[in-house]
């Protein structure tokens, strides 16, 4: 018995280590950035395609990784 509960129990582990890790993505509206993060928000990977400003012109392009809320990289630049 002792057994099966332990399998019963790192079952519910992986299952719900699963779903806090699995990526989901998100459409942001600024032209066209899309963001991959977890539900609690653990992580976030974002595809930068944003609109520059006026003054500038052009897009944002490139790509930016987030761990607990904190930029660990960035590589964006301006494209015109």
């Amino acid at each position: 018995m002792k057994r099966r509960g332990k399998r019963i129990l790192s079952v519910i582990l992986l299952l719900a280590l699963l779903a806090v890790l699995l990526p989901i993505p998100r459409q942001y509206k600024d032209g066209g950035t899309v963001g991959y993060g977890s539900i609690l928000m653990l992580y976030e990977v974002r595809d930068w395609h944003q609109m520059a400003p006026l003054d500038q012109g052009g897009y944002i392009e490139g790509w930016s990784v987030e761990i607990f809320g904190k930029e660990i990289y960035s590589h964006t630049y301006l494209t015109k």
